[in-house]
């Protein structure tokens, strides 16, 4: 599992993995991380919005390493029902817009 949430979230995200499963969260809070039980292996990184760390999350996915949940996918045009769909608290997985 690879998270960006923060928080409380962060930590109940455990439950959320598999017995011997992998957390990766990028994160700048509490750099200790959550508890982990059950055989879970866990990394942080910090990223910021730069094309280097940004091709190695790419390059991770292309390898499938690393496996994003897309939910649904918006034209641009429709970032304002993207934005609306995340607000409602109701995704459960990646929103994504698409520019192509």
């Amino acid at each position: 599992m690879l998270t960006t949430v923060g928080g409380e979230t962060k930590y109940r995200s455990i439950k959320a993995i598999k017995n011997g499963g992998r957390l990766a969260w990028i994160s700048s809070e509490d750099p200790s991380g959550p508890k982990l039980e059950r055989g879970i292996e866990c990394t942080m990184f910090y990223a910021r919005a730069e094309a280097s760390s940004l091709n190695i999350v790419a390059d991770l996915i292309d390898e499938g390493r690393l496996s994003p949940f897309i939910e649904e996918v918006f034209p641009l045009e429709d970032a304002t029902k993207a934005q609306q769909k995340v607000a409602s608290g109701r995704a459960r997985g990646k929103i994504v817009l698409s520019i192509a």
